[in-house]
Order: structure tokens, then C-alpha cells, then sequence
């Protein structure tokens, strides 16, 4: 899986000397506790542009998305409207997507990192039920995978 500073590097929107800059002053803001993804890093340090930032994650979730099982089979047009209508989230690190006994209300694909889904005991051990990396979709337990029937919520839909 490429990651976002391939895709930047690929399509010349930046070096690679910016992209090392970027990922050293991310490094440093994380171990100060503070995240803040990498297309953040340049655009604010005026080395490109937001728009330039979406273009490369844009490459980058239609690649993914046409990797995966259920997408792989579907035009290009298709996934650039799937992307358009897909509500994208950036999580930090051990993060919770949602809880345990919690309806998910969206159909979740991990563009990049790792996932884990995993159920508290009454005593509150924790055992993972299910696990998924990059570009696969989580596996869901028995009940919740025959409701899913959207794949994306809308953005910016108004109800």
C-alpha cells in the first residue's frame, strides 16, 4: 500500500526533501502528544496547497478502493463518484470508531492503518473479535453485516 507521500512524490506536488520535513515535524509533534496528518503539515507550512492535498489522497482512496473486493470490479467513474459521495475521517491512533452494543451507522474501509474490533467481558478482558489492515474491510458480527445496505453516508446531506 502507498502511502500519501508517494502519491505527492508520484504526481510532483512535492520533493522529497518537503516530504522529509513534513514527516520530521509531524514526529516531533507526536511525541509531544499532538497529531496532525502529514497533508496538514505541508499545507500549513505553505509548501502546497490544499487542493493538491486532495488530489494525491483522492489517487489514493481510488486506488485502494479499486483493490478492493467490492469495489474492484467497478468502473473508474463509478469510484470517483462513490469518493464523491464518501465522508472521510482521519483517526488518530488507538482511537474508538464506535463502541461496543453501539449500532454502526456508516460502512467503514480502511484506506490506511489498522483496525481492530474487539469485545469487553463482563470481568472487562478484552478480546479481539476481528482485525484489518489497510484497504480491506472489517469483518462485522453476523447480525450487524446483513444491515449493511449503504455503503457511504452522504456529505453534507441535509435532513
Amino acid at each position: 500500500m502507498k502511502k500519501l507521500g508517494e502519491y505527492l512524490i508520484e504526481n510532483d506536488i512535492c520533493n522529497e526533501s518537503l516530504l522529509d520535513n513534513a514527516l520530521q515535524e509531524q514526529e516531533q509533534l507526536q511525541s509531544q502528544g499532538i497529531f496532525k496528518p502529514l497533508g496538514s503539515v505541508l499545507i500549513d507550512s505553505h509548501d502546497i496547497s490544499p487542493q493538491d492535498v486532495d488530489k494525491a489522497i483522492c489517487l489514493m482512496h481510488l486506488n485502494v478502493l479499486s483493490r478492493s473486493v467490492f469495489f474492484q470490479n467497478i468502473t473508474k467513474e463509478t469510484l470517483l463518484k462513490t469518493l464523491d459521495g464518501a465522508q472521510f475521517r482521519i483517526v488518530p491512533e488507538d482511537s474508538v470508531i464506535f463502541n461496543q452494543g453501539q449500532e454502526p451507522e456508516s460502512f467503514f474501509i480502511v484506506i490506511s492503518g489498522n483496525v481492530k474490533i474487539f469485545k469487553t467481558s463482563a470481568d472487562g478482558q478484552e478480546s479481539i473479535v476481528a482485525s484489518s489492515r489497510t484497504s480491506r474491510i472489517p469483518p462485522l458480527p453476523k447480525p450487524q453485516h446483513q444491515r449493511v445496505c449503504l455503503l457511504f453516508q452522504k456529505k453534507n446531506s441535509t435532513t
